[in-house]
């Protein structure tokens, strides 16, 4: 070979080192923000999950206010109507 073909060799070999090494730098950035977005992605995993607990626990307490409710107003309707046959006798005989 001549000096001129080594010449050109080596520019060609130092140009393939040069993507080589960007390819391996791109690389290693992607692995990076790879990594990085799994990380951030686990934590709202688990923000996920404490909220659906949260709401889990939010649903029990509003069933059972609910059912609280409703038998307050049970409780109401049975004492209206014991009032309502205290004030007028002629209902408790109705009944």
């Amino acid at each position: 070979m001549t000096r001129k073909a080594d010449h050109a060799d080596l520019a060609h070999f130092e140009r393939l080192d040069g993507f080589v090494r960007e390819l391996i730098e791109r690389l290693q950035a992607a692995r990076k923000e790879n990594a990085s977005l799994r990380e951030q992605l686990s934590e709202r995993g688990e923000r996920v999950r404490e909220l659906e607990g949260r709401e889990g626990a939010w649903n029990e307490t509003r069933a059972a206010a609910t059912a609280s409710i409703d038998s307050l107003a049970s409780q109401l309707d049975q004492l209206e109507a014991e009032l309502d046959r205290r004030i007028d006798p002629a209902k408790k005989d109705a009944s």
